[in-house]
């Protein structure tokens, strides 16, 4: 029987595709969250770029395997502190490290990501002493949504300069 409770408790918590933790985990923490007084929390809100044109150019399987191999590398950073909330966003929660340090483990996070051939925008948010989790996960959506895009728009500008030049041919 105990057996199966956490078998239980596991699929209720874990995504099946990456092994992080789930909205459903995520929800229940944040909510635990609220209620501690915390001296320190950092939020980063991750997504991926141009999963959609993996899907669709490569096949799901494709698109799932990018997820996984981005999956790895923030849980190689943030064991435990991870979850994949939708198909490609991700939320980091961190009480223990300090601001600068949690800020340089998702910059590393990102780059080792970007050497791996995975886009990324992600948005940070960190707040020292009590603070409504919503708005701090709000604020490091926002921020990932500026990158997102600003990401999307230098594309752009380059689909037109690329354009511009073929017109002059």
């Amino acid at each position: 029987m105990e057996e199966q409770t956490k078998q239980l408790e596991k699929l209720s918590f874990e995504d099946s595709l990456t092994g992080l933790f789930n909205r459903n985990k995520f929800n229940l923490d944040m909510q635990d969250f609220e209620k501690i007084l915390l001296s320190r929390l950092g939020v980063a809100a991750i997504d991926l770029n141009g999963l959609k044109r993996v899907n669709d150019r490569m096949g799901h399987s494709a698109g799932d395997h990018l997820i996984c191999r981005a999956a790895n590398h923030i849980a190689s950073m943030f064991a435990g502190r991870c979850y994949r909330i939708g198909g490609d966003e991700f939320v980091v929660i961190d009480s223990k490290m300090e601001e600068e340090a949690f800020r340089k483990a998702v910059d590393t996070t990102k780059k080792n990501m970007e050497q791996d051939g995975i886009s990324v925008s992600v948005g940070i948010s960190w707040r020292g002493g009590h603070c409504n989790m919503q708005e701090q996960l709000d604020e490091a959506d926002r921020q990932m949504y500026q990158a997102k895009a600003a990401f999307y728009s230098s594309l752009d500008t380059d689909r037109e300069k690329a354009d511009d030049g073929d017109a002059r041919c």
